[in-house]
């Protein structure tokens, strides 16, 4: 699956499928670069990191999201 579709929001089915989206997230653990989510001309030089933990948990009406990387400088 390409990242481009994972990123892709605006098809999005109501009521969302949290077991659907913890697959996707799992994707995440493919990749290390993450510049594409990062602001431009600052001072943050890290930009690689590789994921350990991506999930969304619904608490009562908040969907949240979790993930856990390791910096790599």
């Amino acid at each position: 699956m390409d990242i481009n579709t994972i990123l892709n929001f605006t098809n999005a089915e109501l009521p969302l499928d949290i077991s659907k989206m913890n697959e996707v997230a799992k994707v995440l653990f493919d990749y290390e670069d993450f510049t594409i989510f990062s602001r431009l001309h600052t001072d943050v030089k890290i930009n690689n990191c590789k994921i350990y933990r991506a999930e969304w948990k619904q608490e009562n009406s908040q969907l949240k999201q979790i993930i856990q990387p390791n910096i790599k400088s």
